[in-house]
């Protein structure tokens, strides 16, 4: 929750804990609640291990962040910014490495 809440802060939106995407049930409970979410717009921040379910042909690591289309679908892997890890995959569609 800290990680996002001064970008929350700055866009006067406000942040929605959830269980189900706790380190212990991000897994079982956190992939069905983001497809239930798919069409309203979010940032989410979880646990590694969700992160990694996502990340399809990009490399996650912590602190990155992953930009989803429809269908929780992939599109871009954003490297965290002290990180020397490629920006995204040439593995995905119009990604550079």
């Amino acid at each position: 929750v800290q990680t996002v809440e001064p970008l929350a802060a700055a866009l006067g939106l406000r942040v929605e804990p959830r269980p189900e995407l706790g380190e212990e049930k991000q897994l079982e409970l956190g992939l069905p609640l983001l497809g239930r979410l798919d069409d309203a717009g979010m940032l989410v921040c979880t646990h590694g291990g969700l992160g990694k379910a996502l990340a399809g042909p990009f490399s996650y690591s912590k602190a990155g962040a992953l930009v989803l289309g429809p269908g929780l679908e992939p599109l871009r892997y954003v490297a965290p910014p002290d990180s020397s890890q490629p920006v995204s995959s040439s593995s995905a569609p119009g990604t550079t490495k």
